[in-house]
């Protein structure tokens, strides 16, 4: 239900009056209004769970560079941005050495998500582990609340980088199994799988 006090005074104003020069019938009027609020309250909703998801900003799909890295497929990332994967709850694994766009990549397909409705958690793996960390005594039904459990899609950054110590492998196993199957995970790395 829209509340008309909550509708933007300036624009209903600018709307009324240019109604009324044009002569616009009254449900166009109405389809003009309501839709008005409608995007503005999906661009409220967007920026408030970009905001909330740590992603970091300015990195999209249209702002990548795909002539710097000619071996990145345009059509897979694309193929990606429709978030069929983050529907399906699966894992995507991007790789490569440093510097070729791997966060980018990642956070313009959280960026992505978020636009199509899911929720969105952005960490780097040091982050990540510190909360796991400080959250490994909490009891397992209040550990589903944490903010790295209950995303639609939670994004881990520079994977690898630092060697895991038997804690903190055991955690973040515990994080993956947790979320199998219940939720999306993208996670970047410059080691292979093999590493």
């Amino acid at each position: 239900m829209i509340n008309c006090a909550q509708l933007d005074g300036r624009y209903l104003a600018e709307l009324v009056t240019r109604a009324a020069k044009e002569e616009i019938p009254a449900t166009a009027f109405l389809d003009e209004m309501l839709e008005s609020e409608r995007s503005r309250r999906e661009e409220r909703r967007v920026r408030t769970a970009l905001r909330l998801s740590g992603l970091p900003t300015g990195q999209t799909i249209s702002s990548f560079d795909f002539a710097f890295q000619p071996s990145i497929e345009r059509g897979r990332i694309e193929a990606l941005s429709t978030c069929a994967w983050i529907r399906e709850r699966q894992s995507l694994l991007i790789l490569g050495p440093p510097g070729v766009g791997k966060t980018h990549l990642a956070v313009a397909l959280g960026v992505r998500a978020v636009e199509s409705g899911f929720s969105v958690a952005f960490f780097r793996v040091e982050e990540l582990l510190a909360a796991m960390r400080q959250d490994a005594s909490r009891h397992p039904a209040r550990l589903k609340r944490a903010k790295y459990m209950k995303p639609a899609l939670l994004i881990v950054d520079e994977m690898g980088f630092e060697p895991f110590s038997r804690e903190e492998a055991a955690l973040f196993f515990r994080l993956v199994s947790h979320r199998y199957g219940r939720g999306a995970m993208c996670i970047t790395s410059n080691k292979a799988i093999s590493e």
